[in-house]
C-alpha cells in the first residue's frame, strides 16, 4: 500500500469520526509514521511496541487504550473503526450508535446482507460482518474482553459501504469507490 493511500484510509476514518455528534473522545492508535506525521498530537497514541505485532488483535488495543488513556473517565461506548474499512460514513456512524441507545444494546456490530446467493440459492437473512463498526459499552468489554459476544446485535450497512481491505484487490475497489465518493461530493 502506498504512503499516500495509507494516510488517506485514516483520514477518512478520521473525518468520519469528527464529525459524529456522539464521539466525545478520538484516540488514534498506530505506530506508523506516516501517519502520526499527520494528525494532530492530542489525537495519537502511538502504541507500546508489544501492540504493534501482526498477530495482536483488535481487542488487545481496546484493553489498552480504555485502561491507559481514558484516565478512569466512564463512556457509555466504546466504537472501534478500523481504517480498513474506510467507506463508512458520519450517518453510519450515528445512526449505529442512535439505533444501539433505542435499542438498549450494549454490544453491536456492522455488517452487509449478502445479496449473492450461497449453497443452494440461499439469500435471506444472511448477513456478513464488514469490519466497519465495532460498538460496546466498557462494561460488557470488560466482562468478555471481545467486540463480539452473546449479546452483540447486528447493525446492517450498504455492501456498497462494507469494504474490508485484506488483500490488494479489497484495496483496489476501496480506491475506486473512495475516488468515486470523492466525484459525487
Amino acid at each position: 500500500m502506498s504512503n499516500a493511500y495509507a494516510v488517506s484510509h485514516y483520514k477518512w476514518t478520521l473525518d468520519a469520526a469528527r464529525k459524529s455528534k456522539y464521539i466525545t473522545k478520538i484516540i488514534v492508535s498506530t505506530d506508523d509514521k506516516r501517519i502520526i506525521k499527520t494528525l494532530p498530537k492530542q489525537l495519537v497514541d502511538i502504541r507500546p511496541e508489544y501492540l504493534c505485532r501482526d498477530d495482536v488483535s483488535s481487542e488487545a488495543v481496546v484493553k489498552y487504550c480504555l485502561d491507559e488513556k481514558c484516565n478512569g473517565k466512564k463512556y457509555d461506548y466504546v466504537i472501534l473503526l478500523q481504517p480498513t474499512s474506510p467507506l463508512r460514513t458520519t450517518a453510519d456512524i450515528d445512526n449505529m450508535i442512535e439505533c444501539a441507545m433505542q435499542m438498549e444494546s450494549l454490544s453491536m456490530v456492522s455488517v452487509y446482507r449478502l445479496t449473492k446467493p450461497i449453497f443452494g440459492g440461499h439469500t435471506k437473512d444472511v448477513y456478513i460482518l464488514n469490519g466497519a463498526m465495532y460498538l460496546i459499552s466498557p462494561s460488557i468489554f470488560d466482562s468478555y474482553e471481545s467486540l463480539c459476544n452473546p449479546q452483540t446485535q447486528i447493525y446492517v450497512m450498504p455492501e456498497e459501504r462494507s469494504i474490508d481491505i485484506d488483500t490488494e484487490f479489497d484495496f483496489m475497489v476501496a480506491e475506486m469507490l473512495m475516488k468515486k465518493q470523492i466525484k459525487c461530493r
